[in-house]
C-alpha cells in the first residue's frame, strides 16, 4: 500500500516504535485469515484520508493491553521474541480499534461510566474507567495464562 498526501506526493508512514512487540507484517499475516480484517484492517487504514495507520493501531493496542492491568504483560528480554499469544492479542485489539472507530463516542461514554445517553436513551452497564478490550484479544490472553483479574476490563460487542 502506498500513501499520498493531499497533493498526490508520496508519503512514507513512520516506522514502528522500537518497543512495539510485533511488526506490521506479523499482524498482516495473523489477520490475513480474519474475515472482518478485509474491510477494516486492509481497507480501513489509509494515511491520505486521515484514517489511522496500521502502526498507529498496533501501538495503541499494545498500550491498551499493557496499561489495562488485567493481564501480566511485560516486554520480552532483549533478543527474545514476544509470545505468539500476546502478538496475536495485540493484532486483534488493533483490529478492534479500527472496527470501533465509528462507535468511538459510544465506547468513550461507556469507558467514562456514563450509564444512559443519547436521543435513543441508550443504557450502559456503568463500567466506568475501564479500557474497552476486544473479545478476541481478551480470549487469547485469558487462554494463554496471562490473566490477573477481570476488574479492570470489559469487552465491547461490535
Amino acid at each position: 500500500m502506498t500513501f499520498e498526501d493531499t497533493g498526490g506526493a508520496p508519503v512514507t508512514p513512520s516506522p514502528a516504535p522500537a518497543d512495539l512487540w510485533l511488526t506490521v507484517a506479523e499482524a498482516d499475516e495473523y489477520l490475513a485469515y480474519q474475515p472482518s480484517a478485509v474491510d477494516h484492517w486492509e481497507e480501513g487504514v489509509d494515511l491520505a484520508s486521515g484514517l489511522p495507520t496500521k502502526t498507529m493501531c498496533l501501538v495503541q493496542a499494545q498500550r491498551q493491553l499493557t496499561r489495562d492491568g488485567a493481564w501480566t504483560l511485560t516486554a520480552p528480554a532483549t533478543g527474545v521474541e514476544q509470545d505468539q499469544d500476546i502478538k496475536d492479542a495485540i493484532s486483534e485489539q488493533a483490529l478492534f480499534i479500527l472496527r470501533t472507530l465509528s462507535s468511538y463516542t459510544r465506547t468513550a461514554l461507556q469507558t467514562q461510566g456514563v450509564v444512559e445517553a443519547g436521543i435513543m436513551q441508550e443504557k450502559y452497564d456503568g463500567a466506568g474507567g475501564r479500557i474497552p478490550i476486544g473479545p478476541e484479544a481478551a480470549a487469547l490472553l485469558n487462554s494463554g495464562g496471562y490473566r490477573l483479574t477481570t476488574t479492570n476490563f470489559f469487552t465491547v460487542e461490535v
